[in-house]
């Protein structure tokens, strides 16, 4: 979510009213698409008047899981190698972003007509899922494969096998085998997203700079709500809901 501060509690002394700020509701606050949310000041951080708040509703969410993917528990360096499954959705372009911005080689599995934004955005080598295997388009083995795609339990395990010796898988969906990981000498990790307050300054602070960008291919009206749910997994980039004020 991302808006301007309207009211704070008594004892609130971060934030105050009119202040521009972005956030991840958990899952005990309300949903983010409503006029007003309430939401802890521990979920929020201060946004620059310099950015629009339309452009940083798409960062907490997932910027959050694709920098927690890579660097928290992916461990990623710069010049290994990763590959990132479902590269050209809401969570694999800030990962592509990312993942260049640290100096890594990025590969990416994603459909081809989606190759000239993802180029665009760092990626050095595109498989494509509708007519490539990763285990075919894969010359060398990679120090991590952060997993954004819905694969079957034995789909996500079989990418193991693809991994440099104490390498690591991190999925966001579907988990790997742990005990295959283990006699295959690498790691596997299932994720769910947190909200991290240092994390997302550092995601603001680049795009600030403008070394990294939400990837943004659609502005919608809240009042298309329904349209967009119908939408989720056949777009690419992130889709922004625009509350008028």
């Amino acid at each position: 979510v991302a808006g301007t501060v309207a009211a704070v509690g008594s004892k609130v002394t971060t934030f105050k009213p009119g202040d521009r700020v972005i956030g991840l509701l958990d899952m005990v606050e309300s949903g983010a698409t409503a006029e007003y949310v309430a939401i802890s000041t521990a979920n929020l951080v201060p946004f620059p008047a310099t950015l629009s708040l339309a452009d940083g509703a798409a960062l907490p969410g997932a910027g959050l899981t694709a920098w927690q993917g890579l660097f928290t528990l992916g461990q990623l360096q710069a010049n290994q190698r990763v590959l990132i499954t479902g590269a050209a959705g809401g969570v694999g372009t800030f990962a592509v972003q990312f993942a260049k911005w640290r100096g890594a080689t990025v590969i990416g599995t994603a459909s081809s007509a989606n190759a000239s934004v993802l180029q665009a955005l760092g990626l050095d080598q595109l498989i494509d899922y509708h007519t490539q295997t990763v285990a075919a388009a894969l010359t060398d083995p990679v120090d991590l494969i952060l997993n954004l795609a819905p694969l079957s339990d034995e789909d996500v395990t079989a990418l193991l096998k693809q991994l440099k010796p104490v390498g690591r898988l991190v999925s966001t969906l579907n988990p790997a085998d742990e005990t295959v990981a283990k006699r295959l000498g690498v790691s596997a990790h299932q994720m769910a997203v947190a909200m991290v307050s240092a994390d997302l300054a550092k995601i603001v602070d680049l795009v600030t700079h403008n070394q990294v960008h939400a990837e943004i291919t659609q502005r919608v009206s809240f009042t298309d709500l329904a349209q967009v749910h119908e939408q989720v997994g056949h777009t690419h980039g992130k889709v922004v809901i625009e509350v008028a004020p």
